[in-house]
């Protein structure tokens, strides 16, 4: 599709200071919650790890929730790649709305973890499974925030545009016509 530099806007990774917030963030408030209810106990470190090692399944399901949406709405053969940056290549171009339906698709998976914590929390049913879930909801939520990033900056472009996605960045233009 002919676009040009005027009506073009180029989407990166969250920047650098945002993505060191968000590790500080959840390392204070790791620390926190284990230090203030758990006083470090051992079993309560092992289910934070827990958590980490359950996130790792969910960076899977968030990818292929983005492949449903391209695939079911867009018509696209999207790319999954797993791996130290994982992401969901496009490729056709996808319209704006479709866009960003797929960049709020993954926050299913944290609000499915919260919807089952809150349950637990409810019935008070195993701690030590609360502070599991309650781990890996959070991590979740972590591993949306690029999504979330271009969320936000997409907010007031114009539902005509399109968007040339390869996971990692973002072209986003519109069409010319004749």
């Amino acid at each position: 599709m002919p676009f040009s530099e005027r009506n073009m806007l180029t989407l990166r990774q969250i920047p650098r200071r945002i993505s060191i917030l968000l590790l500080v963030v959840l390392v204070i408030s790791s620390v926190a919650v284990l230090l203030t209810y758990y006083n470090y106990e051992l079993w309560a470190v092992g289910c934070l790890f827990i958590g980490i090692i359950l996130n790792f399944p969910l960076i899977w399901a968030h990818e292929h929730a983005h492949a449903l949406v391209l695939r079911k709405l867009n018509k696209d053969k999207p790319i999954v790649t797993i791996g130290i940056k994982s992401y969901c290549s496009a490729q056709k171009p996808i319209p704006m709305p479709i866009f960003r339906l797929d960049l709020l698709m993954p926050l299913c998976i944290p609000v499915l973890l919260i919807a089952l914590l809150s349950g637990l929390i409810a019935s008070g049913i195993c701690e030590m499974l609360r502070l599991i879930i309650g781990f890996t909801a959070f991590l979740s939520l972590l591993t949306s925030t690029n999504d979330l990033y271009w969320f936000y900056k997409l907010r007031k472009i114009s539902k005509d545009w399109y968007v040339e996605c390869n996971g990692l960045t973002a072209k986003v233009y519109q069409k010319l016509t004749a």
